[in-house]
């Protein structure tokens, strides 16, 4: 079954609309509009990085504390999409270091020196990487306050993302067989108007 089939349809097309007119008639209800502004990737990771973050480690990202945060990311797929979640969140000089394995095991001397010069200087680092233990540089694993793995898309966290994305609509019998093998910017492919 495809994830599409899944979602009750969120597009526009059975809404009323003048067909003389190129806008809305100022008559006429406004067309609804998906309730997140910004993109399915950003939403979907967003929802994940919200239910693995406690809410002190939030507070504290957010108010430019010293937090170390290590995040496991499912795949690589989703190292970018969380990365921006925790900028969203997160004080300005938050440092974040990504590691994808596009790059050596370790990270260059320039990372290390990096990521402690922003720890010692007091302000939240955060480490994503699918294999953090290989990829991100050692400095950062041994500072580490916080280790969260971020599991998998759930069916709850879908389901979540589409009731959010579709202005409430929820998805038929979602269960965790639909998800298999499907990664990040497959299911957010799946997040889009008149999908189905």
């Amino acid at each position: 079954m495809a994830m599409t089939d899944l979602i009750d349809d969120c597009s526009d097309d059975d809404l009323p609309v003048d067909p003389d007119a190129a806008q809305p008639a100022a008559s006429m209800p406004a067309p609804k509009r998906a309730a997140h502004q910004g993109s399915p990737l950003a939403l979907i990771a967003g929802l994940a990085l919200q239910r693995v973050l406690r809410p002190a480690d939030r507070r504290r990202l957010r108010e430019r504390h010293s937090l170390v945060v290590i995040l496991q990311a499912p795949t690589a797929a989703w190292c970018g999409p969380l990365a921006r979640a925790v900028r969203a969140i997160a004080h300005e000089t938050v440092h974040i270091v990504t590691a994808t394995g596009e790059r050596r095991r370790s990270g260059s001397p320039g990372d290390e020196q990096e990521a402690a010069a922003a720890i010692a200087g007091g302000n939240p680092v955060v480490g994503i990487s699918p294999a953090p233990d290989l990829l991100l540089p050692s400095v950062l694993r041994t500072a580490a306050d916080r280790f969260l793995a971020v599991p998998p898309a759930s069916p709850a966290l879908i389901a979540q993302a589409i009731a959010t994305w579709c202005a409430g609509r929820r998805p038929k019998d979602l269960t965790p067989e639909d998800l298999a093998g499907l990664d990040l910017t497959d299911l957010a492919a799946a997040l889009r108007p008149g999908s189905i």
